[in-house]
Order: C-alpha cells, then sequence, then structure tokens
C-alpha cells in the first residue's frame, strides 16, 4: 500500500507499479534487485489502483505481470492491512493466504475479519495465521489457537499455523539499518523464525495449486 519494502532494504527504486500500469516503465524496468536473489517491485499507490483501471491498462498489466510469474519460484505479495476490493481480490486469487496479527485484541479481531471475508468468498486454499510480536512462543501459539477455534466455531473454516515472530530489538535495528534481519542478525531467534516459516510456505506452495493465472484470477475478483 504505502510500498516501503524498498526503504527496509535500502533499495533506490523512482519508479513503482504504478509506472507499469500507466504505460510509462515495463516491468523489467521497475524491478530492483535485492539480497540472496530477491527482486522487489515497489508498489507505492499502484495496488490501490488495481479495482479501477481501465481494460487497456488491465490487458497491459496482465501481460507484463504473467511474464513475471513464468520466470519466477515464488511471487509473495505484501498487501494493505484491511478488507478492501484490492486487499481481496489479491487473497482470493493466492495459492495461499498469510494472514499476520498481534496479541492486541484489536488486532485478532481485524485477522478474524479477513478470514471471515475469505471464507463466505468461498476461499478454498489454506489460511494460515502468523503471529507477530509476541512475548513468548507460548503466547504466540495461544493467539492462533483463539483466532482458529472462533474460526472454527462460527465459519466451520480450518485456519493453519503459520508461525509466531518474537517481539525483538534487532528487528528494529535492521530496519533503521535499512538491513533484512535475517542477514543482520541470522543467528538470531526472529531470523530462525523467518526461516521455518519460510519453509513452511515453501513446503504448502509444493502442494496443489490453482490451474489459472494468478494475475489472471486478481483482475477477475477485481471486476
Amino acid at each position: 500500500s504505502l510500498g516501503n519494502l524498498d526503504l527496509v532494504m535500502d533499495i533506490r527504486s523512482k519508479y513503482n507499479i504504478s509506472h507499469v500500469i500507466s504505460g510509462h516503465k515495463r516491468m523489467d524496468e521497475i524491478i530492483q534487485p535485492g539480497p540472496k536473489g530477491l527482486r522487489v517491485i515497489c508498489g507505492a499507490s499502484g495496488l490501490d489502483r488495481l479495482a479501477d483501471i481501465s481494460e487497456l491498462e488491465q490487458r497491459r498489466l496482465l501481460d507484463h505481470l504473467s511474464r513475471l510469474q513464468e520466470e519466477t519460484d515464488t511471487i509473495l505479495i505484501d498487501t494493505a492491512a484491511g478488507i478492501s476490493t484490492s486487499v481481496i481480490g489479491f487473497c482470493l486469487a493466492a495459492d495461499q493466504v498469510l494472514v499476520v496479527t498481534t496479541p492486541e485484541a484489536a488486532a485478532m479481531a481485524d485477522a478474524y475479519g479477513v478470514i471471515k471475508v475469505l471464507v463466505r468468498k468461498r476461499y478454498r486454499q489454506p489460511i494460515s495465521l502468523v503471529v507477530n510480536m509476541a512475548r513468548s512462543m507460548a503466547e504466540g501459539k495461544q493467539v492462533y489457537q483463539r483466532v482458529a477455534d472462533v474460526t472454527r466455531r462460527f465459519l466451520q473454516a480450518n485456519l493453519y499455523f503459520a508461525g509466531v515472530l518474537l517481539k525483538d530489538e534487532r528487528l528494529c535495528t535492521a530496519v533503521r539499518a535499512r538491513k533484512p534481519v535475517v542477514l543482520a542478525y541470522p543467528k538470531a531467534q526472529i531470523s530462525s523464525s523467518f526461516a521455518s516459516l519460510a519453509a513452511r510456505v515453501a513446503g504448502a506452495r509444493s502442494g496443489d495449486t490453482q490451474d489459472d493465472s494468478f494475475f489472471r484470477r486478481v483482475m477477475r475478483w477485481l471486476n
């Protein structure tokens, strides 16, 4: 939404996906190289425009994104918070959804709200919960269990456990240094937690996926 991933990774990019939508840039011109083979597309306000773009802009964007899908192993979309049309559109098109919450009651309620919308729109792929900023693993797992129980009771749906990320000052330090925490502090527990989360995501990705192009599914849900 606000497109701050470039700041966290110390990537200086003049362009973002909105320049592709407008036709001023090609996708390969805005992709920025990140660490360890990661490639970054800055979102800025571009993702919020997807619900309102013209048919010509849709075709242009789909052409670029479909080629990108063929060249990559995994595409991770970091959406805005909430249940806007663009956010839900991306979620409904994805092969799996990771909902992020914290132990705060308001955050848990927001997470459940997203899950409820997806279930009621008949999303059939795995939905998993990541508990961020937990004070302990026990607290994180308790938060997951509470949300999972409510999901099962009121929505008759399964919520999978993705992982717990503990509150760690080293994460804040790494962000201020504009460096991913897994590179700044590779032996820290939070880095191990991210590695475990990545392994779970990769494991789920190796299962069944939808046949249709991801980005064509996005556009179908947005229109």
